[in-house]
């Protein structure tokens, strides 16, 4: 399709190259002020969901595949308070989805609790439960699922009580 000024607008393909921004508002001047904090493609920030609302000091990011569609290859933990990323990556030939935190009954910080996320393999046709440590991005726990879940993204994790 053409728009009125004769640019072609392609839907067939999209190049999607998201990085982790910040901005900083000064609601007294109105001023803004912009900055990139990484280099690396990644999508839907998420952070423990208890401070919602409060300024947080952890991001946790799916890490986009460099693939032709929409994959996660890896989640990222940024700390924004001094700039340190750790990467985690499933097994070869798998991808994630976004992660939710799941905090810990007894929290003693920001990010003692859990990463929840779901994998699905490339090559076979099953899925599992990935479970992270947030403090230290390790894997504690992979849960076999009985059906293949689709890759997907917007969840949230609700304890049971």
């Amino acid at each position: 399709s053409q728009d009125t000024s004769g640019n072609v607008a392609r839907l067939d393909s999209i190049e999607l190259v998201p990085h982790l921004y910040e901005w900083r508002f000064d609601l007294d001047t109105g001023t803004t002020k912009e900055r990139q904090l990484d280099d690396l493609a990644t999508e839907f920030p998420r952070i423990n969901d208890t401070i919602q609302g409060k300024k947080a000091r952890f991001s946790y990011n799916p890490r986009i595949a460099k693939d032709a569609a929409l994959k996660f290859d890896g989640l990222v933990k940024y700390d924004l308070l001094t700039g340190a990323k750790t990467v985690w990556a499933p097994p070869p030939h798998w991808f994630v989805g976004e992660p939710s935190f799941a905090p810990a009954p007894a929290a003693t910080s920001e990010d003692h609790g859990w990463l929840v996320t779901f994998g699905t393999s490339r090559t076979e046709d099953v899925s599992v439960c990935f479970v992270l440590d947030a403090r230290d991005m390790t894997e504690v726990a992979r849960v076999s699922l009985p059906h293949r879940i689709p890759l997907g993204f917007h969840s949230y994790f609700c304890p049971d009580a």
